[in-house]
């Protein structure tokens, strides 16, 4: 079952195309195709699908050429990803007759360093992924890149915010909170909440410090600064709760989506508990 971060992560992807290849290009300085950029279906094969199910897949294209760039969230180490990322490359540059890539996002340094081993293919073949860990993920400190670019922003605060150089942490999250202050409102909460969940509790303290000399050009940046991240927490987890009802069951009725909407804080944490074993809809809302 995806967890919250591992969704929160793939929604940055799913909402902003482009941050596949802006991650290749700003954080490797890699020169990828950048005329058009298309979502593809993730499914790798057809007689197990559920095996063979990539994260997120984007095709960049431009009049000289393509590249397909398959998008993994990884958490933590998983010994199947060595046999199934090789696959996904081979297979979708079988099917857009185009180089393909397996680009590995790692929010801890750990697991980066274990997706960055080369996977032995048999002979002397070897297949290397691409990985993004904290490191590798730009730091974006200038709040007009962040707004151009606010789902990168967003990224950068994840792998940044629990820095140990306080200032540069505080920079980053600063930039990330005023680009999506200027989204519509469900995404800042969102985003804002996925923001402030990735940084360190030293962080958010010298956030709060910081806010009497940082002018945020939105009430909406001021007052969750100031507030803290419950609101958004609580928004960002009925919003990833329905995200596994609709993965795990399929499509959820009215009557679940009006219960989801009203729902208090620890009815969603006891949710999000039940459906990592509950085999129906009912399950989840009903105790055993």
């Amino acid at each position: 079952m995806p967890s919250q971060l591992h969704e929160a992560i793939l929604d940055l992807f799913r909402a902003q195309p482009k941050l596949a290849p802006d991650l290749l290009t700003k954080g490797l300085g890699l020169e990828v195709p950048s005329e058009r950029v298309s979502v593809l279906p993730a499914d790798f094969g057809e007689t197990r699908p559920a095996e063979y199910r990539a994260d997120h897949v984007v095709l960049v294209e431009d009049h000289a050429s393509s590249l397909g760039i398959i998008v993994e969230v990884q958490l933590s180490r998983d010994e199947r990803k060595r046999y199934s990322w090789p696959y996904y490359a081979a297979s979708l540059r079988a099917r857009q007759n185009c180089p393909a890539i397996v680009l590995v996002v790692c929010p801890l340094r750990r697991v980066a360093a274990w997706a960055r081993a080369p996977i032995e293919l048999g002979g002397e073949n070897r297949f290397r992924a691409i990985v993004f860990g904290p490191d590798d993920i730009p730091a974006m400190v200038s709040p007009e890149e962040a707004r151009a670019d606010p789902e990168l922003a967003v990224l950068s605060a994840l792998a940044h915010g629990k820095s140990k150089d306080i200032s540069r942490a505080v920079e980053v999250a600063q930039s990330a909170i005023a680009a999506v202050a200027e989204l519509d409102r469900e995404r800042s909460t969102y985003y804002y909440d996925i923001i402030w969940s990735g940084l360190g509790p030293k962080v958010q303290e010298a956030l709060r410090v910081a806010k009497a000399n940082y002018q945020y050009q939105s009430e909406f940046a001021r007052k969750y600064v100031e507030e803290g991240r419950e609101e958004g927490r609580v928004a960002g987890t009925r919003r990833t709760l329905e995200k596994q009802l609709r993965l795990k069951f399929g499509a959820i009725s009215p009557e679940t989506e009006a219960r989801l909407a009203a729902a208090t804080e620890a009815e969603l944490d006891l949710w999000t508990e039940r459906i990592l074993t509950a085999t129906s809809v009912d399950a989840v809302f009903t105790e055993s």
